[in-house]
């Protein structure tokens, strides 16, 4: 009974002082102009060459990056790309285990012209919202049934779990047969 105690208490004065093993790196930076100005969206793709393992992730409001929980070594191949830019390409980045990697790229002042963009596109008139499944007869009448319920057409819908219809209750559901309407 003591040695257990004593066991114990040596375990719980020693919970404090585990750690976990880290394994993994990071990269962070802030993606800046030449200007001085932020640049809120670039995105950075970092490609681990030897796995084919790829990271990526996009500048927040402030510039600033980070992709977590990378392999550690290298190389790796880094691409920021910005609209507008020319991209920057860092070859030969190689990752210590648990050090963060920073890398604070800069825009050139050359920018590339774009060229104008036109959206066209057709009014669609319809009063219905949300998603549809239709059942034909054909599809009705080919369809194995066990016990001639609901749930033998309803596993035709790939949002549907039985009656329970895109995650909601099996009530607030609605059917029409041949137009005629049925709740629950």
């Amino acid at each position: 009974m003591k040695k257990s105690l004593l066991f114990f208490a040596l375990v719980l004065a020693s919970y404090g002082t585990v750690q976990a093993q880290v394994t993994t790196s990071s990269m962070n930076g802030v993606v800046t102009e030449s200007s001085g100005h932020v640049t809120v969206g670039a995105t950075i793709k970092a490609i681990h060459l030897p796995s084919g393992t790829a990271y990526s992730g996009s500048a927040n409001s402030a510039g600033r990056f980070n992709l977590a929980n990378m392999r550690v070594g290298g190389p790796y191949r880094v691409e920021i790309t910005y609209v507008g830019q020319s991209p920057i390409v860092y070859e030969d980045v190689y990752l210590q285990l648990g050090q963060p990697f920073v890398l604070n790229p800069i825009f050139g002042a050359s920018a590339t012209a774009l060229e104008e963009v036109t959206v066209t596109g057709n009014r669609v008139k319809s009063e219905k919202n949300g998603t549809a499944t239709v059942v034909g007869r054909t599809q009705i009448e080919n369809l194995p049934s066990i016990n001639r319920s609901i749930n033998d057409l309803t596993r035709l819908t790939p949002q549907a779990n039985g009656t329970a219809i895109g995650g909601g209750n099996y009530r607030a559901n609605n059917f029409t047969v041949d137009g005629a309407n049925f709740n629950n």
